[in-house]
């Protein structure tokens, strides 16, 4: 797979999980729903198994897009990530895709 497919579906991860968050956004507005209602806990892990999924077809063995997602954020957070000698602020699709990449399981960070 060409970087360009991986990043096309990195892309599209992305902007549904925008939509997905934006639509919650607005059903707990006008409905009060919580994140942990049943509803709202069945949507969420559709998403979660849609990221493993997704890590799987891209060889990301050390769960870099579940990190990429909860705890950096969407990349917002610009944590770092890397090897002992190579680390990185992992803010972009093209840094995460670089993680999976190039870094494999030497996860620090």
């Amino acid at each position: 797979m060409t970087k360009e497919q991986k990043l096309a579906m990195l892309e599209t991860w992305r902007s549904l999980h925008e939509q997905l968050d934006t639509h919650w956004d607005q059903l707990r507005s006008t409905t009060g729903a919580s994140v942990d209602s049943p509803l709202g806990d069945a949507v969420w892990k559709i998403f979660a198994e849609y990221t493993v999924a997704l890590s799987d077809l891209l060889d990301d063995d050390f769960c870099y897009l579940h990190w990429y997602w909860l705890d950096n954020d969407m990349g917002t957070r610009g944590l770092d990530a890397g090897t002992k000698d190579d680390m990185r602020k992992i803010e972009s699709l093209d840094d995460l895709l670089w993680i999976i990449d190039c870094c494999g399981g030497e996860r620090s960070g």
